[in-house]
This record gives structure tokens, C-alpha cells and sequence, in this order.
């Protein structure tokens, strides 16, 4: 992981220069996340499943101007980390008030094409790593609380609208954060997690950017 996290910051520092009036677009995200699990299935109140509700997302980017122009298009590269989870809430089973919480954690190098002008659609794709979490909560039976985490490998797919003006711009993004594997641990009282990882970890929402 720690490899990958370097390879990221040395291509983004290689080709985080432009022939445009400005170098550099920090960002903030504010947004939804959702996981592609629907429903999950509780480990010690033994199959009792509920729908996994979209919750709330937050992230940061690093982002080139333009450093390649085709044809009224422009590629530029960004350096992210989002994180969000999606849950359950505490539900009522035959065994307790239970809750489970998945989370995302991905960082990513994003290569984004885009048109040129005031109103931009894009599309871009990016590759990097992603920590998922598990948590399942009992508040009637802390014995069988667990809270797993793992780093995989992954890779992402986004589109959205960039609204550009003079020192800033605003961008409607949806992104899927993709990974190869899951999670399959034993617990301590006898029973395991199955949760498959390549299930799409999804973020939506609004992106502000200033320009340096």
C-alpha cells in the first residue's frame, strides 16, 4: 500500500505542471456514498438481514490544470482521498439492536478528460488503493461488536459537470470505486465475515475547487 501511496505522489509532482494561468485546484467534496451490498446479513443474529442505507461522504483533492488540449478537450491529473460509509442503522432483530456500518477509504490518482469552457462534462478513470471497513455494533450484546479494516488494491470510474469561472469552479461529480477482493475473517465467538469486497463503493455529490 505504502508503495502505491508513493508512486501516486511522484507521477502527480511529475506532471503537475501547465501552460495555463494557474499550476494547482485544491478541492473539497461533500456528498453521498452508497455501497452496492443492499441488504446485510447480521453474524450472530444468525441470517437476520436489513438494507444498507446510502450515508454521508467528505474528501479532499489535488488537481492539475489542463496539461494535454485536443481539440477543445483537456486531460488533467488529481490526487484524492474521500472517505464514507453507508449503514444499516440500529435496527430491532430477535437477538438485539444491532447496527452495521460499512466504510471506504480510497486514495486514487484520477486522470480526468474534460471539454473546454464554462460548462465542462468529464470523464475520467482512476487507479490506487482503498481501505474497506466493517463494523457491526450490538448495543444489547457488546460481546459480538466487531470492527474489521483492509487495504486493497483498486481502481475508479467517474463522470460529472465542472462549472468553471475566473479563480474557482464548481463540479456535480459521480464516482465507483472498484476493488478485486473481499473480507473473510473468522470472529471470536465462533463465526465469520463474508463480505464481498468487489461489491462498487459509490460516492455522488458536490466538489468546490480554488484555483492557484
Amino acid at each position: 500500500m505504502k508503495t502505491i501511496i508513493v508512486f501516486l505522489f511522484l507521477t502527480f509532482t511529475l506532471f503537475a505542471q501547465s501552460s495555463t494561468g494557474y499550476l494547482l485546484n485544491p478541492k473539497v467534496k461533500v456528498g453521498v456514498a452508497y455501497s452496492a451490498l443492499s441488504k446485510y446479513y447480521f453474524t450472530y443474529a444468525h441470517g437476520e438481514s436489513r438494507t444498507v442505507y446510502p450515508g454521508y461522504s467528505i474528501g479532499i483533492a489535488l488537481e492539475t490544470a489542463g496539461l494535454i488540449s485536443y481539440y477543445n478537450t483537456e486531460l488533467s491529473l488529481a490526487l484524492e482521498t474521500s472517505y464514507g460509509q453507508a449503514t444499516t442503522g440500529e435496527v430491532d432483530t430477535y437477538f438485539g439492536r444491532p447496527k452495521f456500518t460499512a466504510t471506504s477509504l480510497p486514495i486514487l490518482l484520477w486522470a480526468k478528460i474534460k471539454s473546454c469552457g464554462k460548462i465542462n462534462p468529464f470523464v475520467r478513470i482512476g487507479i490506487g488503493t482503498e481501505r474497506t471497513g466493517l463494523i457491526e455494533k450490538y448495543y444489547s450484546a457488546r460481546a459480538f461488536d466487531f470492527n474489521l479494516s483492509k487495504w486493497f488494491f483498486s481502481w475508479g470510474l467517474g463522470a460529472g459537470i465542472d462549472l468553471d469561472f475566473d479563480s474557482y469552479n464548481i463540479s456535480l461529480f459521480s464516482d465507483m470505486v472498484i476493488k478485486e477482493s473481499g473480507i473473510a475473517e473468522p470472529l471470536n465467538y465462533g463465526a465469520s465475515i463474508n463480505y464481498d469486497g468487489r461489491n462498487t463503493f459509490g460516492f455522488f455529490g458536490i466538489q468546490f475547487g480554488y484555483k492557484l
